[in-house]
Parts: C-alpha cells; sequence; structure tokens
C-alpha cells in the first residue's frame, strides 16, 4: 500500500513530503494539501488569517479546509448577525419613490437586499459576490444610456424554488437594499 494511502492516523506527527503525489501533511492542518498551495503559505504568509486572504487575492484555488474561516461562518449560520453594509447612504437617507427607479447605492458582501427578475416579480436576496463586476447598464426604451454607461453588478442568491445566484445592478433599478422604505413600496405594489 502506498503510504499517502494510510490513514491519517497513521501518518508521522511531523510534516513529511511524500514523493510521487505532490502531497503534504501538516499536523497542525491535519489535511493534505498542494506542494503549490504549502510553498505559498509557508513561504509568503506567517500567519493563518493572513493565508487565507492571500489566497484569495492571488486567485489561487483554496484547500478544501480553512479552519479559521469554517468557524466564522458556521458562527454566521448559527444565527449571529451579518455585519453592517458599508454604503455610502444611511437607511434614512435613501431617497426612494418608485421601486423601478435606478439607486446610486454600493452593498457589501451578506447584505440583505430586494431584487426584480426579468418577469417583473420581486424576491428577497442575500449579496454573495465579495466584488461587484462593472459591467455595462440596460439601455432604455430609446436604446440611449443615461449616464453612466456602466456599473456595478452584484451577485445576489434568492430563492424562487431552489437557489439561485444572479447579477443585478442597483443603477438598473433592480436591486434594492432590504429597508423599511423598500418594503413599504414593495407593500404598496402588493409585492408583499
Amino acid at each position: 500500500m502506498p503510504s499517502a494511502m494510510l490513514a491519517p492516523s497513521r501518518l508521522p506527527s511531523s510534516s513529511t513530503s511524500y514523493r510521487g503525489f505532490g502531497l503534504w501533511h501538516d499536523a497542525h492542518h491535519h489535511s493534505f494539501t498542494s506542494r503549490k498551495y504549502r510553498q505559498h503559505i509557508h513561504t509568503r504568509y506567517p500567519s493563518e488569517e493572513s493565508d487565507i486572504t492571500a489566497f484569495e487575492e492571488d486567485g489561487l484555488e483554496e484547500p478544501s479546509i480553512q479552519m479559521g474561516r469554517t468557524r466564522r461562518r458556521s458562527q454566521w449560520h448559527r444565527g449571529a448577525q451579518p455585519p453592517p453594509s458599508n454604503s455610502s447612504l444611511g437607511e434614512g437617507d435613501l431617497d426612494i419613490m418608485d421601486i423601478d427607479k435606478p439607486l446610486d447605492y454600493s452593498f457589501k458582501i451578506r447584505d440583505q437586499v430586494w431584487i426584480r427578475t426579468s418577469e417583473n416579480n420581486w424576491y428577497h436576496g442575500v449579496v454573495v459576490g465579495q466584488h461587484p463586476k462593472i459591467m455595462p447598464l440596460a439601455s432604455d426604451k430609446s436604446g440611449n444610456h443615461e449616464e453612466p454607461t456602466h456599473g456595478a453588478y452584484y451577485m445576489v442568491e434568492f430563492r424562487i424554488c431552489n437557489n439561485i445566484r444572479k447579477y443585478f445592478a442597483p443603477l438598473n433599478g433592480e436591486i434594492k437594499p432590504d429597508t423599511e422604505e423598500v418594503r413599504q413600496l414593495l407593500r404598496e405594489g402588493k409585492w408583499l
């Protein structure tokens, strides 16, 4: 039986490299990781927190087990409140007269939002993408754009019959923050 196929309990407790498999076992992480990952985290970044951030910034594939991040995610899923939005507008500062009008607003990951689908139905969702995509905005009926012509699109996960992830732009009027003002407009329009 090859040594890489041994059960983790039978592996040596020190860091060991298994030739031919390109794998590395670290007693601290309790997992097999690729040589590229091992070199990346142990050469450039000394702390576990910076390892995770550095991997995201470099666009490298994440390992399957990341203890720090998993702990934070599980705490959020157990009922802790998501972090507040870093938007430039406060809840009382929103000037929303019509639910379909464009809104200049910045969203953060885990922000609760309302989105309008292509069928003109409104659904509750959560912003799930780390960074918005900058793409051309939808044009008006005459084919002309009002300023600006490009805007931020946020990935939102929402549920119709199963979970769906799509991009929505506030400047297209298709995504709104989950505030009392927005809920009131949705009630008036008979969406809630």
